[in-house]
């Protein structure tokens, strides 16, 4: 059977929160995974109590394609999640539209 596809993850200590840290890294390991591999789908997920995590899969073009369970070992138990999925096709069309492109920084004046 073919091999499962990756799964990107990520984590981010509270005082960092809502600082974009996390779009900008996710995004950037999806430019990687599509350059520079073979890859054709990169596979995430959000815990259903996370809509902040939910919302960064969402900006990176990911789409929902379901929910499940998963096992997180700190606290010992199986929690809900939402599952979502980006393929190569997809990511090609957001870049070419310039709708997953890094925010570009401008130089102070």
């Amino acid at each position: 059977p073919p091999e499962p596809a990756p799964e990107i993850g990520y984590w981010i200590g509270e005082p960092f929160w809502g600082r974009g840290i996390a779009t900008e890294a996710v995004r950037a390991v999806i430019d990687y995974a599509f350059s520079e591999t073979g890859l054709q789908l990169l596979i995430g997920s959000a815990r259903v109590v996370n809509p902040a995590s939910r919302r960064v899969l969402e900006k990176c073009g990911f789409q929902w394609s379901g929910v499940g369970l998963t096992r997180v070992k700190a606290l010992g138990a199986s929690v809900p999640v939402d599952r979502f999925q980006l393929d190569r096709r997809i990511w090609a069309s957001l870049r070419a539209w310039g709708s997953t492109a890094l925010p570009r920084h401008r130089a102070a004046h």
